[in-house]
């Protein structure tokens, strides 16, 4: 279950990882669910998940809160291209610093072309477009994409270059778990917020640095 979290987590993070041109904060309610009587037993975990998303720069840097399971924040830098991963729930804190290209790698992420529908709706007042994507498990999402947020696409390889747009709503997948996730608020400035602190590159002192070997082995 926590393997199967975690790395939903990672590619929610690729999925909105642009290499932003300008500054903001996004803030996405996350709904989990699935099919799976196993995992099922386990969801009333993750009520209440959520998660902020805060951007400058080539800087990303996402604190997502998992129910009463754990807290994650993930820091990246596409020009210095590593992520870290700094994990806080019942089994202590731990973390991990990685390449973006080891992330890559924890799943196929290839997608189908998107295909763009005439459907639209507004999400916090901009404009949204549905683009349905299919991945390698042949898994179909729904994505709500705007044109009206400033981003420029980098460094990222789960949504297809076709697809123009950032995304104020969509679905990630992962082995039975489904994620589900909507802005509930936005802002395009990040006024009052230290950012040389928020998107400091360092592991702070009392967290337990694991290899990504290591994180998946233990079930953290």
């Amino acid at each position: 279950m926590i393997r199967n979290v975690l790395v939903i987590v990672f590619i929610s993070v690729y999925s909105i990882l642009f290499g932003q041109e300008s500054m903001g904060k996004i803030t996405y309610q996350i709904d989990f669910s699935s099919e799976d009587d196993q995992l099922k037993a386990t969801l009333g975990f993750l009520q209440g998940s959520k998660m902020d998303v805060y951007y400058q720069d080539q800087f990303t840097r996402s604190e997502m809160s998992m129910g009463s399971m754990m807290t994650i924040s993930t820091i990246t830098d596409t020009i210095g291209e590593n992520v870290i991963v700094l994990m806080d729930g019942v089994n202590g804190k731990t973390a991990i610093k990685t390449p973006m290209s080891e992330i890559e790698e924890l799943e196929d992420t290839t997608i189908a072309s998107p295909m763009y529908l005439e459907e639209y709706k507004e999400i916090l007042g901009f404009s949204c477009q549905k683009v349905i994507v299919e991945n390698a498990a042949g898994e179909k999402s729904n994505y709500w994409i705007t044109r009206e947020i400033n981003a420029a696409r980098v460094g990222q390889n789960y949504l297809s270059d076709e697809v123009d747009g950032f995304p104020l709503e969509f679905e990630l997948y992962n082995k039975g778990l489904k994620m589900h996730l909507t802005a509930i608020n936005y802002s395009n400035h990040l006024e009052g917020i230290n950012t040389d602190e928020l998107f400091n590159s360092y592991i702070p002192k009392g967290y337990r640095v694991l290899s990504k070997e290591e994180l998946f082995q233990t079930g953290f």
